[in-house]
C-alpha cells in the first residue's frame, strides 16, 4: 500500500530515490493513515499507540535471551571464549540464484523501546554492523552450502536495527593460513538454539529481560563454541609447516570482483 502511494506521488523517481523516500516518509505515512481511518475502521489499541512513537528514554542490556539463543553485545563478549554476538537475518524472498545472501553481522547494542498507553507496549531491538551481503563481493557460498564473509567489506546502507525475534545466532571462525592473506575470510557457523540455558551471571544483580512470550527469565552465560583465536582480532591462524606453491581449486562459486563500490566500503567500519 505504501509502495503504491510512492509510485503515484513520485512517478519519475529512480529506484535509489524511492528507497530514500521509503526510509524518510514511511513513519509519517503510517501515522496519518491510522489517524485518518481509525474513526470508521478502528485499529487494534497497540497499533494506535505505536504510531505515535516511543518514549524518549530507552533501556539497554549487555545480553538477551530469546528463542533458545543467548546473545551478548560485542563489548560484553569480546573477552570471553564464547562467541555470542554474531547474527544472521534471513533475506526476504531469498533464492539460491540471488545476487545477495542473508545478512550477517555483529551485535553492538540491545535496546528496549517503550510506548506510552494502556497496552504498555515494549519492543526489543538489536543494533548491528553488517557484512556486505552481495555474493561474490562480501559473501561467498560453496557448492556444499558453506558460507563465508569477507571481514573487510561492510554493508554501507544505514539499516542497523532488527527485531530481537528475527535474529538467528552464528559464530565467525577464521581460516588457518601459512601466511597472512590480503583478504581474511571468516567461516559462518550457525548455532543451534537451546531449550535451557545453564550457568551463572557474573553480576551480583541479575537482570531480568523479556522473552518472546513476555516472560521474565534470568540471564546466564552459555557455552557454545570455544574459540582459541578470537574473531575480533582478525588475525589468521599461522601454521608451522611448509606447503607447496600450487594453489588449491577454489570451491566457492563466486566472482571476487569489486563492483558496485558505491554500496560498500573497504577496510573500515561505518
Amino acid at each position: 500500500m505504501f509502495e503504491d502511494f510512492l509510485f503515484v506521488k513520485y512517478p519519475t523517481l529512480s529506484e535509489k530515490e524511492l528507497y530514500a523516500k521509503r526510509a524518510k516518509k514511511y513513519y509519517q505515512w503510517v501515522k496519518e493513515y491510522v489517524t485518518y481511518w481509525n474513526p470508521t475502521s478502528p485499529f487494534p489499541t497497540w497499533v494506535q499507540e505505536i504510531v505515535h512513537g516511543p518514549l524518549n528514554k530507552v533501556k539497554t542490556w549487555p545480553m538477551y535471551f530469546t528463542r533458545g539463543y543467548l546473545f551478548h553485545t560485542k563489548n560484553h563478549g569480546v573477552r570471553r571464549k564464547t562467541c555470542n554476538y554474531g547474527v544472521c537475518v534471513k533475506r526476504e524472498n531469498y533464492v539460491d540464484s540471488s545476487d545477495e545472501a542473508d545478512f550477517y553481522g555483529t551485535l553492538y547494542d540491545i535496546i528496549e523501546l517503550q510506548y506510552e498507553g494502556i497496552v504498555n507496549l515494549k519492543i526489543t531491538l538489536f543494533k548491528y554492523k553488517w557484512y556486505d551481503p552481495v555474493i561474490g563481493r562480501g559473501t561467498r557460498r560453496s557448492h556444499g552450502g558453506v558460507v563465508d564473509v569477507l571481514s573487510s567489506r561492510k554493508y554501507n546502507k544505514y539499516e542497523p536495527f532488527i527485531l530481537a525475534s528475527h535474529a538467528d545466532q552464528v559464530c565467525y571462525i577464521p581460516y588457518p593460513y601459512t601466511k597472512k592473506p590480503k583478504s581474511i575470510w571468516l567461516n559462518v557457523l550457525k548455532v543451534n538454539p537451546r531449550g535451557n540455558i545453564y550457568g551463572e551471571y557474573e553480576n551480583n544483580d541479575p537482570t531480568l529481560l523479556q522473552t518472546k512470550n513476555d516472560e521474565a527469565v534470568l540471564l546466564t552465560t552459555i557455552e557454545d563454541l570455544v574459540l582459541d583465536n578470537p574473531v575480533e582480532s582478525l588475525n589468521p591462524i599461522i601454521l608451522d609447516y611448509d606447503v607447496g606453491d600450487a594453489e588449491p581449486e577454489d570451491e566457492f562459486r563466486c566472482n571476487l570482483s569489486s563492483s558496485n563500490d558505491d554500496e560498500v566500503e573497504d577496510d573500515e567500519e561505518y
